[in-house]
């Protein structure tokens, strides 16, 4: 049995970075497209789907429909987790997704905890995302860190149910946990300052499945609290292309799962797409040999006031797409120099002479200068 694995397509997001309209959607809809088309290519029995296919709870027209028309001409099945505020609406409320599940049969959308027979033999325990608001409610508000902890404990609770599910139903299937709640233990460290449930990745070792996929976060990565000796394989899918600057630092693609007498061989699949690359002003020097073609590069950092006067965007923009650069935008903090004026009144000056040492020092110079000292030259007397 084979299966692919992704989440996090977040389609429409950072509709601003494409040079035209609807330029950066069609790009992100190829990105779907060839993940569909792998799937066939590595003859999947299931596709699993964790989540957050927009990027917006209420997509625009042709956002659902980068989503929903590639996968009517897909004949994989595709099995489907809500992701967070980015699928889910409100309660009782329909999604987008929801929307697509009701028009195609081949895709399934699991909104609430289920467990479901997968094509090829394996058995899928569902955990989609839900808010926390009702734990809230009932706490009267109470400790956010507390509620969610609470949270995570009921999540921890269901899952389990789930698993003996699995068994009770279905004995002798492998069994994979999909969800859309952060874990702990991530690389980035992310989990550590989230405020939102977090599962820990110690006590989701112990529940009685055989591999543990989940959405969410978009640094594709496999979890473990002992990397060397893993219990079972739990991984993040992560994004299958970079969605901001902030994620052009790694790797994104998709997961085949493959299963063999010991259990599941999770394979992950990079997938190419447009790459974010971010320049310190220090790094433009060397930006001649940099890997530019093709990406969207964001010049960062940060500048007294008298070189961002001489610094020329323009020139600095040409230079990089000579060097094959996509687009370029620029984030540059302008800090004002720290002059101390009272040094520059010397006894003895004339009150002209003195503004002109002012002049000077608080930068207004060149012909501007000039025209106030000729303008003040007979208003103000020796």
């Amino acid at each position: 049995m084979r299966y692919l694995a992704c989440s996090d397509l977040h389609l429409g997001a950072g509709a601003d970075l494409g040079l035209t309209p609807g330029e950066r959607l069609a790009e992100q809809r190829v990105v779907w497209e060839t993940i569909l088309n792998l799937a066939a290519e590595r003859d999947v029995d299931a596709i699993l789907f964790g989540g957050d296919a927009v990027h917006r709870n209420k997509p625009t027209p042709e956002e659902l429909m980068a989503f929903a028309e590639p996968l009517a001409s897909c004949e994989i099945p595709v099995f489907a987790i809500n992701g967070n505020s980015h699928d889910f609406v409100g309660p009782d409320q329909a999604m987008a997704v929801d929307v697509v599940a009701a028009l195609n049969d081949g895709f399934q959308l699991f909104t609430s905890p289920d467990v479901f027979p997968l094509p090829g033999g394996a058995v899928l325990a569902c955990l989609p995302w839900t808010p926390v608001s009702r734990i809230v409610a009932a706490q009267d508000g109470g400790d956010r860190e507390e509620v969610n902890a609470l949270a995570a404990d009921l999540l921890l609770e269901v899952a389990r149910g789930l698993a003996a599910d699995c068994v009770a139903s279905y004995p002798g299937a492998p069994r994979i946990l999909m969800t859309h709640f952060a874990i702990s233990g991530d690389s980035d460290g992310i989990s550590t300052f989230a405020r939102e449930p977090v599962l820990p990745l110690s006590d989701l070792e112990q529940l009685d499945f055989d591999i543990i996929v989940a959405g969410h976060f978009h640094h594709g990565q496999m979890l473990a609290t002992n990397p060397s000796e893993p219990v079972m394989p739990i991984f993040y899918c992560g994004s299958p292309m970079p969605l901001n600057y902030g994620e052009g630092g790694y790797d994104h693609g998709v997961w085949i799962l493959e299963w063999y007498e010991n259990g599941w061989m999770p394979e992950f699949v990079p997938l190419a797409s447009r790459s974010f690359v971010t320049l310190g002003l220090d790094d433009l020097p060397d930006a001649d040999s940099a890997d530019l073609d093709g990406c969207f590069v964001k010049v960062r950092g940060t500048m007294v006031d008298a070189d961002h006067r001489r610094f020329d965007v323009a020139a600095c923009r040409e230079r990089l797409e000579l060097h094959g650069a996509y687009s370029v935008t620029f984030d540059l903090t302008v800090e004002r120099e720290h002059r101390d004026r009272g040094h520059v009144l010397v006894d003895g000056q004339t009150r002209l002479e003195q503004l002109a040492a002012y002049l000077a020092a608080t930068g207004v110079n060149g012909s501007v200068g000039a025209a106030m000292l000729a303008k003040a030259e007979g208003l103000i007397s020796a």
